[in-house]
């Protein structure tokens, strides 16, 4: 299930709190006016819980706009989790169950089962497994091979009341109430052992995120707490910040922190520097409940106990990578290469490089090429759901150089590799892949340099307007977005470089950098609603800096607003217009950007 999107990236000149900025981008209220706890972002949608009583789905194609696309009358605690088109949702002590909703049809959502789980609260999906925090003081874990029926395979006792749960590498992370943390090692999940504890302050909902070799936890009643687990053996202390009570739910993404606090709004943090977090703004609550907050891409959702809020924020370098467009060059490998038979959202089998191959924090010898237009250094989702980048659904550890709903199911092998030696690079090429009910077929390439440096090729895009490229960290806190789907293609013979920036220059093999844009300087100019009554939103993105002006004229020419002019940055913007004191009719809405025009038809009804 495809759908457009408009360009990310996201830099929005207004009114903002301190050096940051987030803003409100649309609002949707909750039926009801109450209650709105936990959300999730997954592709297009973002699925939020209503306490004690409703499923949500959300469509945030325009995030302007978020449109109700389904909901669901079950009996919910509220924590959500999301594993291949199927949600995971517990019922807390209302039911002692867990429900498995089949979400494949997001607006036609459906209960495969449930299982019963005791009184569960938070719940993580990774892979095959599902691992389920009980009130009652365990961890279960479900294999979930078949996502829509979960088997029992093993209990974690005497963890205590446990509320955040991350996963990360070959360690589950909890965070226990009033206690602090605990770590297990779960290389084999079907026996996890215990590995060491933190005693520190928290509350009765303490909440973590991991980011590198730091774990952030919300005590709920003391503040953030920062934690060193670089040995996990030893887990450090090492910063605790602003003691506000009633946090909630943090989010993290490329250096920043937001937080969600039921009387105080959201906050974002700047932690590029873990011993000095750095308050950048907040952003009150529209209903004096701000409960869960979550990132996708350069956008962040709020649950608000009356609304569902989708907000704009200024993003951070993710610290890693910096992408600009590369001399193109490509690489053919079909008739020497190694073919690698796949199926629909399928993984290859595990694929050697020929080095070792360093990535956000860890370095791999080795991956798996997806059918959907994507490698990973894990098999844990093949999804084709693609969710702009950074976002902590899964799939996360990803390169994505053209990651969409592809299918080679009894097509002869599409995806090729080879490794050469002189220069030394690792080339994977997608050969005519088809996207799924289209009868279109894409080809492209990706090249692995020994010192993290990473290429894209495009000969020849037929379609990229349902597509995310981009690269992404183990957890889905760090990534480097060049587009999520997008109005315009990719042009031909384009190349992109993700240039990794603990190297002091390209690595023999890389390829020489160079600046440019893929598109045009404008890349769209929408209102809505249009049709409209009084009111409508005129958006427009800017993919450089120029001088703009913003104008809507009547049918005989006459200026009936001017809503911008001056100098923008390149980003996303959106003005509202105002026409209540004007007559029902055509009118035009006219951006000029540099030497560039463009021309929006408005129809004003009354």
């Amino acid at each position: 299930m495809k759908r457009v999107l408009y360009t990310a990236g996201i830099l929005l000149l207004l009114a903002s709190v301190g050096f940051g900025q987030l803003w409100d981008l649309g609002t949707y209220p909750v039926p009801g006016f109450d209650n709105a706890r936990l959300l999730r972002p997954y592709g297009d949608c973002v699925f939020l819980t209503q306490y004690a009583s409703t499923l949500f789905c959300y469509y945030v194609a325009n995030p302007s706009s978020p449109l109700l696309a389904g909901q669901m009358n079950l009996y919910l605690h509220g924590y959500l989790t999301i594993a291949e088109n199927t949600l995971y949702v517990s019922g807390g002590s209302f039911t002692n169950s867990v429900f498995v909703i089949d979400i494949t049809d997001p607006g036609n959502m459906t209960q495969s089962t449930s299982i019963y789980s005791g009184s569960s609260c938070e719940l993580e999906a990774r892979g095959n497994y599902l691992y389920i925090a009980d009130y009652g003081g365990s961890i279960k874990i479900y294999d979930i091979t078949n996502r829509l029926f979960p088997v029992p395979l093993s209990v974690i006792n005497g963890v205590g009341t446990a509320y955040g749960l991350v996963l990360s590498d070959d360690y589950l992370y909890v965070a226990v109430a009033s206690y602090g943390i605990k770590i297990y090692n779960i290389a084999s999940p079907a026996n996890p052992q215990f590995v060491s504890s933190l005693y520190t302050s928290t509350g009765s909902y303490p909440l973590l995120e991991k980011d590198g070799d730091y774990l952030y936890l919300a005590s709920y009643s003391s503040g953030h707490k920062v934690i060193d687990v670089s040995n996990v053996n030893n887990p450090v202390l090492v910063n605790s910040v602003n003691p506000i009570s009633l946090d909630q739910q943090i989010s993290l993404s490329n250096g920043l922190l937001f937080t969600g606090n039921w009387y105080g709004g959201i906050y974002m943090y700047d932690f590029t520097n873990i011993n000095n977090l750095v308050l950048l703004c907040n952003t009150p609550s529209l209903s004096n409940g701000t409960f869960d907050v979550d990132v996708a891409g350069p956008y962040l959702y709020v649950a608000d106990l009356a609304c569902f809020r989708t907000m704009g924020y200024q993003t951070n370098r993710d610290g890693y990578y910096r992408w600009m467009l590369s001399e193109y060059e490509w690489e053919d490998i079909i008739v020497n290469g190694t073919p690698w038979p796949a199926g629909d959202d399928t993984f290859t089998d595990i694929i050697p490089i020929g080095f070792d191959f360093p990535f956000y924090d860890h370095s791999y010898d080795s991956l798996y090429a997806c059918s959907n237009g994507f490698i990973a250094f894990n098999n844990y989702s093949p999804s084709y759901w693609n969710t702009p980048i950074p976002c902590n659904t899964q799939p996360n550890n990803i390169i994505a150089p053209l990651w969409d709903n592809f299918d080679v199911t009894g097509c002869p092998s599409r995806i090729y590799t080879q490794y050469f030696d002189n220069p030394e690079r690792f080339v994977i090429e997608y050969f005519e892949v088809p996207r799924v009910g289209t009868g279109e077929f894409e080809t492209f390439e990706i090249i692995l340099y020994p010192d993290g440096n990473i290429k894209f090729q495009y000969p020849n895009i037929v379609n990229s307007r349902s597509v995310t490229i981009g690269v992404e960290n183990e957890t889905g806190s760090r990534g480097n977005l060049v587009t999520h789907n997008p109005h315009r293609t990719i042009p031909d013979s384009t190349a992109v470089i993700f240039y990794r920036l603990d190297s002091l220059e390209p690595g023999m093999g890389s390829p020489e950098l160079s600046r440019g844009a893929i598109t045009d300087r404008v890349e769209f100019l929408n209102a809505a609603p249009n049709p409209f009554n009084a009111e409508t939103t005129i958006s427009f993105q800017l993919n450089r800096a120029c001088e703009v002006a913003l104008t809507v004229y009547d049918v005989r020419g006459c200026v009936t607003a001017s809503l911008a002019e001056g100098s923008l940055a390149a980003g996303y913007y959106s003005y509202r217009f105002d026409a209540g004191n004007l007559s029902s009719g055509i009118y035009f809405a006219r951006l000029t950007a540099g030497k560039e025009t463009k021309t929006q038809r408005l129809l004003l009804v009354k």
